[in-house]
């Protein structure tokens, strides 16, 4: 019998191909990938590969050549829809033997399989026949019949050997039939309890039993067949002298059905028993032959502690995945061959924002990345050192700012690593936030240099206010001009000390006060008028018909007021008059 394994994403093609070929010649094992295949490559356990192809898969060379690197010698046929196939020529130089239109028609892929692999277990007398004289057939004994027979057997459990309970399903099928009973049932500790004191074995397989029996009847480890079995870890027969004496022993035996119980060992580990009655034919088991069965259930335990050990492992894996696609930091992991393990939605809204939906892990290509993305993975991959964290702007994302950790994944004492870890953060909103906070500093350290500016003025301009002052007293004239130009220029430096004294001053930003807006606007006039340099007395007119109150700063309305009014009043210095109305 060959094994054909079918590389698809459609359940429909898999039965199409399963119900074309003749069950008796072909085994059929339909999986997704060629990474899900692995074991099943690992132990050259396939003879034909066919692979089901979308014309817009943008991965197809590259899925032909991961499966001609796992087996370089398999046949592998090539299934697609019709019309032109750009990537044809390239698929048979990589390798493929032939590529078929669908629909599957049954007549002409049995015909090619044929012609790649071989007609399947025809008898031997129709295939020599016709070349070989009957004196010169060899008859094999019936011993060597058997022997193969039982290795065809037991070549069948290796397609479930990731698969505890198919695996279990199929090995206590076999057993039935080798041995010739009728019932048989296996009790198993649960695989995250077997180092804990659990003492509990579970009925996870049978055959000739009442499933409503099995789902409420368990063994313990601290009493009848559990404890016997963990205890001395030897077969054990209801004839026994043990089992007569232990009358729980007596009744789980009855209760179930059976009369052998044998223990399922991993090396030194007790996994769990097997209960058998016997042969259909009334006949009993010979010690040898419980003897054979004791060491192939050992073999059988430690398969099942490596398929609970892979399926914890895949449990691991798949919460790692949740945890990667649940984070905001954009996350992509490379393999070693620069294979794209693993992506989530933030890398990929960041890598390819508008088609980012339609794209996964596996239309993501390595060669997609940007020049200085993929150079720095590829160089932490082949060093095993985590490179420098960095800041990127994508191409197709102007004014976005990108930080980027690189982070190598090394599981031996290799230097390279064996994956890379690619995590991107957009910090654009972080650097506005550092930007501002530096503007911020620098608006602070205008305001104390304008405090100490004015101080400083200030100062400076007391004894000239002075001295003018007493200048002003002489009746000379020129020294008027002289008192007036320095009285001009005092009130110009004033009022500069005063807008810096306002700049410097620490905001409460609260704005809470109750105004009145016409003691407001005569305050600020007054200020105004102070620092007015024009000839003619200046005048203020107001319309207070509406006046009213409002809610905000008194000193920065007073400013603002006062700054208006100065401006209009210097605007008209022939008619210094400034009317307000409300």
């Amino acid at each position: 019998m060959h094994t054909i394994l079918v590389l698809t994403y459609q359940p429909g093609f898999g039965s199409a191909i399963t119900s074309a070929l003749d069950p008796m010649h072909w085994r059929v094992i339909v999986q997704e990938d060629a990474a899900s295949a692995a074991p099943l490559f690992a132990r050259k356990a396939i003879d034909a590969v066919l692979l089901d192809v979308d014309l817009n898969d943008a991965r197809i060379l590259q899925v032909f050549k991961e499966v001609r690197e796992r087996a370089s010698t398999v046949p592998l046929i090539v299934f697609s829809a019709g019309g032109h196939r750009h990537w044809e020529e390239e698929a048979y130089l990589i390798g493929v033997a032939t590529i078929l239109e669908k629909p599957v028609r049954a007549r002409l892929l049995n015909h090619f399989l044929d012609k790649l692999v071989g007609i399947p277990n025809e008898p031997a007398s129709q295939q020599t026949s016709a070349m070989v004289p009957p004196a010169q057939l060899t008859v094999f004994p019936k011993q060597s019949h058997s022997q193969l027979d039982s290795l065809r057997r037991f070549s069948s459990l290796l397609i479930h050997s990731l698969d505890a309970k198919a695996l279990l399903q199929q090995a206590v099928q076999q057993v039935r039939e080798a041995l010739g009973i009728n019932r048989a049932v296996v009790f198993l500790r649960k695989p995250d309890r077997i180092a804990d004191d659990d003492d509990s074995l579970h009925a996870m397989q049978a055959i000739g039993h009442e499933p409503s029996i099995l789902q409420q009847f368990s063994l313990s480890l601290r009493r009848g067949l559990g404890e016997h079995l963990h205890y001395n870890r030897r077969i054990l027969r209801n004839t026994s002298r043990e089992a007569v004496a232990n009358r729980d022993i007596l009744s789980e035996f009855h209760t179930l059905g059976s009369s052998i119980a044998v223990p399922i060992m991993d090396r030194d580990t007790f996994v769990g028993i097997l209960l058998l009655d016997e042969r259909i034919t009334g006949g009993t088991f010979g010690d040898e032959e419980l003897l054979h069965l004791y060491h192939w259930l050992e073999e059988l335990g430690t398969a099942l502690r490596n398929c609970w050990r892979h399926e914890q492992l895949s449990i691991g894996h798949g919460l790692i995945d949740e945890i990667i696609a649940s984070l905001g930091s954009g996350c992509v992991v490379v393999g070693t061959d620069r294979e794209i393990v693993h992506t989530n939605a933030a890398a990929l809204a960041i890598l390819f924002p508008e088609d980012s939906r339609q794209r996964t892990k596996k239309t993501f290509l390595f060669n997609e990345l940007t020049q200085q993305l993929g150079s720095q993975i590829f160089q932490v991959i082949q060093t095993g050192q985590a490179a420098a964290p960095f800041k990127w702007t994508p191409p197709h994302l102007p004014g976005t700012i990108i930080g980027v950790r690189i982070v190598p994944f090394r599981l031996g004492a290799d230097q390279r690593a064996d994956a890379a870890l690619l995590v991107l953060d957009d910090i654009t909103e972080h650097e506005r936030a550092v930007q501002l906070e530096v503007e911020t500093n620098k608006l602070r350290l205008i305001r104390q240099m304008s405090w100490h500016l004015a101080h400083e003025i200030g100062n400076a301009l007391t004894p000239i206010s002075t001295l003018q002052q007493i200048v002003d007293a002489d009746e000379d004239e020129s020294r008027k001009e002289i008192t007036a130009a320095a009285g001009k220029s005092v009130r110009r430096i004033t009022r500069l000390t005063q807008q810096m004294n306002f700049l410097s001053r620490d905001w409460d930003r609260q704005g809470g006060q109750t105004v009145k807006i016409a003691e407001l606007l005569h305050s600020a006039y007054q200020e105004a008028n102070t620092l007015c340099s024009g000839t003619r007395p200046a005048r203020l007119e107001l319309d207070l018909a509406n006046a009213t109150t409002v809610t905000g700063d008194t000193k920065a309305l007073r400013h603002a007021f006062s700054e208006l009014m100065l401006n209009a009043l210097q605007a008209n210095p022939e008619n210094p008059t400034v009317t307000v109305r409300i």
